[in-house]
């Protein structure tokens, strides 16, 4: 079982071949409400969107994503599959941050390197050497301007515009 809060306190569980996406704050069943859904094998990391609408998940070598708006409603039961997944080649998985819109996915390796891919395109923006160690979190501003990375003893600060480096703290 994997539980991953979005900014707006919105829950979902992912539950074998299921997703349940529930409101702690209204106690109600919302949009996924326990229909089935193909999600790929090996999910190691989950991510929602800063606007809460995306889930990302990813595993070593793949990034996938499914959006609520599109799953299926109350009275139909289909399967729905991931439209957008991209293989990230020779790389082990380590953490994933959604973009604030889900149309990116940023996803930290265990060499220290981080990937920028656009899902729609299916093709990686940016990859660049961040940390000697592994990636251990990542977070994308609510805004969508800023990176946040840490390997657990340095915190970077990335400008997503321009591709720089903002600021780094050591512990």
């Amino acid at each position: 079982m994997v539980v991953i809060p979005n900014q707006r306190g919105t829950l979902v569980a992912s539950l074998g071949n299921t997703l349940d996406r529930w409101d702690p704050v209204r106690l109600t069943n919302n949009d996924w409400g326990m229909w089935p859904v193909a999600t790929p094998t090996g999910i190691q990391y989950s991510s929602f969107s800063g606007d809460g609408n995306v889930l990302m998940m990813a595993g070593d070598g793949w990034v996938a994503s499914i959006d609520h708006r599109r799953v299926p409603k109350e009275g139909q039961i289909e399967i729905y599959e991931p439209s957008q997944t991209t293989k990230v080649s020779a790389f082990v998985v380590r953490s994933l941050a959604a973009s604030h819109n889900g149309k990116e996915a940023f996803i930290g390796a265990r060499d220290g390197r981080i990937v920028r891919f656009d899902l729609a395109s299916k093709k990686a923006i940016r990859t660049w050497k961040a940390f000697a160690k592994p990636v251990k979190g990542l977070a994308v501003s609510r805004d969508g301007s800023k990176l946040y990375a840490t390997d657990l003893e340095t915190i970077q600060i990335w400008n997503l515009r321009t591709g720089g480096l903002i600021r780094r703290f050591r512990r």
